[in-house]
């Protein structure tokens, strides 16, 4: 049983990730050692794409080389290697997003105030978590309306993503 919720979960984000069609509206910036160039190329000619980027897993010396582009800027963290944070205690979410804010507040010298989580999964404790860190946008997959209402119920402002894609997605 297991293994056909994990098969489904992979179907269904590839589902979500094809559909919708034209400019993204957010890049989630995973493996920028393996992607710099592209992801320069396209933020040149797409100046109002959002970075989402993945701080605490790329050299820092390609993130810094972003620096320079006029894209908006929040962070994407993977929390859970799964769609699931059942079990990630407070702690540990709240080291890993405050370090990755720190690490592009830093380099873009702004406050970070989007954050988009890795597989579109957040609970109460990652709300509790971006709150107490100064967050104010918390971007959420536009077909997850749960998230929606527990975003707002916090006080933060969902950003509604319908069209996305990841730094290796680009050509």
């Amino acid at each position: 049983m297991e293994r056909i919720r994990k098969g489904l979960v992979k179907f269904s984000w590839l589902l979500l990730k094809i559909l919708p069609e034209g400019t993204p509206t957010e890049i989630h910036v995973e493996k920028l050692d393996a992607t710099l160039p592209r992801v320069k190329r396209f933020c040149i000619e797409h100046p109002d794409v959002m970075l989402m980027i993945e701080a605490n897993e790329n050299p820092l010396e390609s993130i810094k080389e972003l620096s320079s582009l006029k894209n908006p800027v929040g962070l994407h963290t993977h929390i859970a290697l799964e769609t699931e944070l059942v079990g990630v205690p407070y702690s540990r979410q709240h080291d890993l997003v405050a370090m990755g804010k720190q690490i592009l507040a830093d380099l873009f010298d702004r406050q970070i105030e989007h954050f988009a989580p890795g597989f579109w999964a957040l609970n109460k404790t990652t709300i509790k978590v971006l709150k107490n860190l100064g967050f104010v946008y918390v971007h959420t997959y536009f077909t997850l309306s749960r998230d929606k209402w527990m975003i707002e119920d916090a006080g933060l402002k969902p950003v509604l993503v319908s069209r996305y894609c990841h730094d290796f997605d680009l050509r």
